[in-house]
């Protein structure tokens, strides 16, 4: 991720069809700062999220923590 610019994150997942998830959310995290987003569903293993300029103006070099959490046949769960 870059700080200052709208980000578009793609992320490729393996092992999983994206399609058959419910309720994905993705969080970013740094210190403080606490974000969540609804991906976009591309195709079976692949994703984008789109981080805003606003966002990703309070974002600093360094360490960013990321999650993705989901429901899958009703059971949530989270990477």
């Amino acid at each position: 991720m870059r700080e200052k610019m709208e980000n578009r994150l793609h992320i490729e997942a393996s092992g999983v069809d994206l399609r058959e998830l419910d309720n994905i959310e993705f969080y970013v995290r740094q210190g403080a700062c606490f974000w969540e987003y609804t991906p976009t569903v591309v195709s079976e293993t692949e994703m984008v999220v789109i981080i805003p300029f606003t966002d990703a103006m309070k974002l600093r070099p360094g360490q960013v923590m990321l999650q993705l959490a989901y429901t899958l046949n009703g059971v949530p769960d989270a990477t």
